[in-house]
């Protein structure tokens, strides 16, 4: 029995161990992510651990951290053999600032594309991943380990930039390759603390056309029963009068 006990034991911590080097989440930046199959995640506390990750860099353990610190990076993983990266970073400026949230923004707005899309993108497109709108930047580039390609997924939400790149050490970037990425982005998760705040052109229009409907329905209701009142008040005042009345239905064009 005590086998059994300590057989299960290790299974669940084994279990939780895993998923808890997996779940991603920072609750100050209100987001969470969870780490593919074949990543690891590489983060200032698991670095002295994971030396020939770092060796891959070419970073030491002071130099990474200094690494993520200096460009807002606040999630770091990689394959084994540094072919693909994943890069979830978040920063502030007045433009996020004023425009709070994509979804209150026009995509197509050339003032918007301008302040998103950097000059050096090869291409872009708007996509939706768990209900929030993003960009969709792809890059092409060559460093010292040589051309590679990235998929960056952009949005403006709680006032802050929120990107998840993802980098492949191809020199052209395949479709498989590109779907994969978005798969990936999926499961990234941004908690919007602006919610009531934050309204679209939609919601707006939304509303309005609901507001309208609403008065429209009451003044038709007020209408028939003004009519039925007035009907009501000259058949009183006939029978006191002693004449006759016909009562009709007024018809509304």
């Amino acid at each position: 029995m005590k086998t059994v006990k300590k057989f299960f034991c290790v299974v669940f911590s084994a279990i939780f161990l895993t998923l808890n080097c997996l779940a991603f989440s920072n609750k100050d930046l209100n987001l969470s992510f969870t780490t593919p199959n074949g990543y690891t995640e590489l983060n200032q506390k698991n670095a002295k651990k994971n030396p020939e990750l770092l060796e891959l860099l070419g970073h030491s353990k002071e130099s990474f951290a200094k690494y993520l610190e200096d460009n807002d990076i606040c999630y770091f993983a990689l394959t084994p053999k540094n072919k693909e990266q994943i890069i979830i970073k978040t920063f502030e400026t007045d433009f996020s600032k004023e425009l709070k949230d994509l979804s209150a923004g026009d995509e197509n707005d050339e003032t918007l594309v301008k302040a998103i899309v950097p000059k050096d993108a090869s291409a872009y497109s708007v996509v939706t991943l768990q209900g929030t709108k993003y960009f969709q930047i792809i890059f092409k580039n060559t460093d010292s380990g040589g051309a590679f390609t990235a998929v960056q997924y952009l949005t403006v939400r709680n006032k802050k930039f929120y990107s998840i790149c993802f980098n492949f050490s191809e020199k052209n970037l395949s479709r498989e390759t590109l779907n994969n990425s978005f798969n990936m982005a999926k499961s990234l998760k941004i908690k919007n603390t602006l919610a009531a705040a934050v309204w679209s052109a939609q919601d707006i229009l939304i509303l309005m056309l609901i507001v309208l409907g609403i008065i429209g329905i009451t003044v038709i209701i007020g209408l028939i029963i003004y009519s039925f009142v007035k009907d009501i008040m000259q058949k009183k005042k006939q029978i006191e009068t002693g004449g006759d009345i016909k009562i009709e239905r007024r018809r509304f064009k």
